[in-house]
């Protein structure tokens, strides 16, 4: 709580620093496919949905702070083809769905007055439905991305992001999907 606390206030800070150029926020609409081979196996389009806060820093540049939901509907089929090792009783089941909640900080810059880049990393939490003791239901580690965007309108922004997140509670095993996401920007007066 006390980090959470520190990143506020630093946030804060820098926008008063940068007093010229108001706070942004943003919320969007998303949809993602999953970019590992065995995650494709196992998951179908995901759609959800994000906030995030854009707080000024110089002419072309922000400190960002998100937080969003994604659900993944799982697919029907083979559980051995699914996941490695799965034990032949478990043939022929519907992939259970996952939902991930990312929590992340990052930087976004614009080159021109409509292409920017941006990326971020934080924590993200992925919940998924247990289906043998081999498979935790819930896990929780670190998420890393990075994308671009481009504005279509003066408040129409739309981006193309990779995220990379960790999958199970092993440190070494991660997961990555490739998202598309539609914004809309507000200004804080």
């Amino acid at each position: 709580m006390k980090q959470t606390l520190l990143i506020i206030t630093c946030f804060l800070s820098l926008n008063l620093i940068a007093q010229k150029r108001t706070t942004q926020f943003s919320i969007g609409a998303e949809s993602a496919v999953m970019a590992t081979a065995q995650a494709y196996k196992a998951y179908k389009l995901g759609f959800g949905g994000s906030g995030k806060v854009l707080f000024p820093t110089g002419k072309k540049d922000y400190f960002t702070a998100t937080v969003g939901v994604l659900s993944f509907p799982g697919r029907d089929g083979d559980a051995s083809e699914i996941f490695p090792g799965a034990p032949a009783g478990y043939a022929n089941i519907a992939t259970p769905s996952l939902t991930i909640i990312p929590i992340k900080v990052g930087y976004k810059h614009f080159f021109t007055s409509k292409f920017n880049t941006e990326v971020e990393a934080g924590y993200t939490k992925a919940t998924v439905l247990k289906v043998t003791n081999d498979y935790p239901g819930n896990v929780g580690g670190y998420v890393f991305s990075g994308g671009f965007g481009f504005l279509v309108a003066k408040k129409i922004d739309i981006g193309l992001r990779y995220e990379l997140f960790e999958s199970t509670a092993s440190e070494t095993n991660y997961t990555s999907f490739l998202g598309l996401r539609t914004l809309v920007t507000l200004d804080f007066k």
